[in-house]
């Protein structure tokens, strides 16, 4: 199995909505300079979002083993998956390693036919 992920626009759109949502939550709930500086790191966090390296492949290779590829960078690792979980819109993947972070995979990032089989992976694990 090979998947080949695309850029993912629900996924800006999704943590944006999620951003303006607490934006407006803090307005109400804090006075106006909290809720400025609130604003300001709620920024930061996006632009780091936005900053972070993006899963471009994930490929089976044996067993537990799958291999990933990064937009960003040109080497290619080698990860055994710890755990897969389903969050119906997106899905999380773990890593056993501790230097790799887990991966979000959203549903616009692959086909519809690759989704399902993601989804039937997630079972196995």
């Amino acid at each position: 199995m090979n998947f080949k992920l695309k850029y993912s626009r629900f996924a800006i759109l999704f943590q944006f909505f999620i951003g303006l949502s607490l934006a407006i939550l803090f307005y109400q709930l804090m006075p106006l300079l909290w809720w400025l500086v609130a604003i300001s790191l709620l920024f930061i966090s996006f632009a780091f979002f936005l900053k972070r390296s993006q899963l471009a492949q994930i490929a089976y290779l044996d067993q537990k083993l799958w291999s990933l590829s990064y937009h960003s960078e040109k080497s290619i690792s080698r990860v055994q998956i710890l755990k897969i979980i389903d969050y119906q819109i997106f899905i999380v993947v773990y890593f056993e390693s501790k230097k790799t972070l887990t991966a979000v995979i959203w549903f616009d990032q692959i086909s519809l036919s690759q989704w399902k089989r993601l989804k039937t992976l997630e079972k196995f694990y």
